[in-house]
């Protein structure tokens, strides 16, 4: 049931239409973790369809989906861009957090 609620708060917060949610633990001491969490999301967003967002603890989205168009915020990170083009499609940069 607390999965549930986290995917309606969500859409709402978003507006949109999400289906499930996914945890990702980062262990930052592993050199490549930025890369293979690209190539994740890239996976993710090849198999399933519709509305997506990756967000950092749950409050800063980085990566969003929505009516078929990608959609990255490369100020929402850490001093370190994410290496958004091992994504390997067509995105659009747009402010994805709100003040």
């Amino acid at each position: 049931m607390h999965r549930r609620r986290n995917i309606l708060f969500a859409n709402n917060d978003y507006n949109a239409t999400f289906t499930y949610c996914i945890w990702v633990d980062i262990t930052s001491s592993y050199e490549s973790w930025a890369d293979d969490l690209m190539l994740f999301i890239k996976y993710i967003l090849n198999i399933y369809k519709g509305d997506f967002v990756l967000e950092s603890n749950g409050e800063k989205p980085f990566v969003m989906r929505k009516n078929d168009l990608l959609y990255i915020d490369k100020i929402a990170g850490s001093k370190e861009e994410f290496p958004y083009h091992l994504l390997e499609t067509h995105y659009r940069e747009k402010k994805l957090t709100w003040d």
